[in-house]
């Protein structure tokens, strides 16, 4: 809000507004960018927390003017060049399920570089389990599992493969 409930100047929330649905509009003003330019937008979302609604203000801007000083005094920013990049060993892939959207049936792929325990399970919007796909040793090399969404309502699922230790998530949308 725009407005400063310390001094009940602006637009506020008061206990006469009702309660509901907020936006957020943010402004930055006039950026000169020339095309294959960048411009960098720093932003802070701060969260205070006081002994009443109105402590929570003052607790806000006091850690507003912190961070402020924080960002202006010691904050540094790092170059990412090729030497910085940090390759991590790779000994599977998910690829995205085809077709997508889906109804009812769609496949997924993996491939393995190496033998490896695999799980691959399907969930729903919420988190909730709703199938296993696979669960075991297999050898390296390309996978493909059909799931069928034929008991299911339509929405968004995920699906996660973890090999050993290491997972990846990916989303697919039923539509019926």
């Amino acid at each position: 809000f725009s407005g400063d409930p310390e001094s009940g100047t602006g637009w506020y929330q008061s206990a006469t507004m009702s309660f509901g649905n907020r936006r957020l509009l943010m402004n930055f003003g006039m950026l000169d960018i020339d095309p294959g330019d960048t411009q960098s937008v720093i932003v802070a979302q701060i969260v205070s927390q006081g002994i009443n609604n109105l402590n929570s203000v003052t607790k806000l801007k006091q850690n507003s003017v912190y961070i402020k000083n924080v960002f202006e005094n010691n904050f540094t920013t790092v170059s990412v060049n090729e030497s910085n990049n940090i390759t991590l060993p790779v000994n599977f892939k998910l690829y995205q399920n085809y077709p997508n959207p889906f109804n009812p049936v769609t496949k997924i792929r993996y491939s393995l570089s190496k033998a490896g325990h695999v799980s691959l399970k399907a969930f729903d919007i919420s988190g909730k389990e709703v199938i296993t796909l696979v669960s075991g040793r297999q050898d390296a090399g390309e996978k493909e599992v059909t799931f069928e969404g034929t008991g299911l309502s339509s929405g968004i699922y995920f699906y996660r493969l973890t090999v050993d230790d290491r997972s990846v998530v990916k989303k697919m949308i039923l539509q019926k």
